[in-house]
């Protein structure tokens, strides 16, 4: 019995004490630089940035996505350790997701009735999916790796709130080069694509984060 006890123990270290945000800030901060390099090189800024930056679209696609990360990130560091819940992090990023979502459906109501599909449609909107799925798989590598070293024990959870870190983070970047700025759109499609990213995350993270 001993010795099974120390075989399951083996190479075991314990999870760092130092603050969340040193332990996932550093490898998140390195996974950004990617999806900025596909943006710069492949993707491209939008060609109207001068104007975009002055209205409010720009910034609610840069602003609501960066909060619902925040907010899922502070969920993420307490489920990081264990004995531990999620907090209020999940419950804000939640309610920013709705209070966009009910905006974007009462834009799409004030927008005459013969142009509303083309609103919600848009003119990008499997790019815009493709794009924040691929932008996140960066953050998700890094993410999943600092998790590694602390001591999740709701993978489900830890894993669906890293998915709304990635997603929002990689949401926010992909913003710089859409030229999508119909509300309803941007409540639409951007929050899918976060909320697959999302699923994907929390389904495979009893996986990875195996003890």
């Amino acid at each position: 019995m001993t010795r099974l006890i120390d075989e399951l123990v083996d190479g075991l270290e314990p999870a760092p004490s130092r603050p969340a945000l040193a332990v996932f800030g550093p490898p998140l901060a390195v996974a950004s630089l990617v999806p900025f390099a596909l943006t710069v090189v492949v993707l491209g800024f939008r060609a109207d940035m001068a104007s975009a930056i002055v209205g409010i679209p720009f910034w609610v696609k840069l602003a609501a996505p960066a909060l619902v990360a925040g907010a899922a990130g502070l969920a993420l560091a307490r489920l990081s350790r264990p004995g531990r819940g999620a907090g209020s992090g999940l419950m804000i990023a939640a309610l920013t997701m709705l209070v966009l979502l009910a905006a974007g459906l009462a834009s799409l109501i004030a927008v005459p009735e013969g142009l509303r599909l083309q609103a919600l449609i848009g003119s990008s909107l499997v790019k815009c999916l493709i794009s924040i799925s691929l932008f996140a798989v960066p953050f998700l590598i890094a993410g999943f790796w600092a998790l590694r070293r602390m001591a999740p024990v709701r993978p489900h959870l830890a894993g669906f709130a890293l998915g709304l870190v990635a997603g929002g983070l990689s949401a926010a970047v992909y913003a710089l080069s859409c030229g999508e700025d119909a509300l309803a759109f941007i409540a639409s499609w951007y929050q899918l694509g976060i909320l697959i990213i999302s699923a994907a995350a929390a389904l495979i993270a009893p996986r990875i984060l195996r003890w």
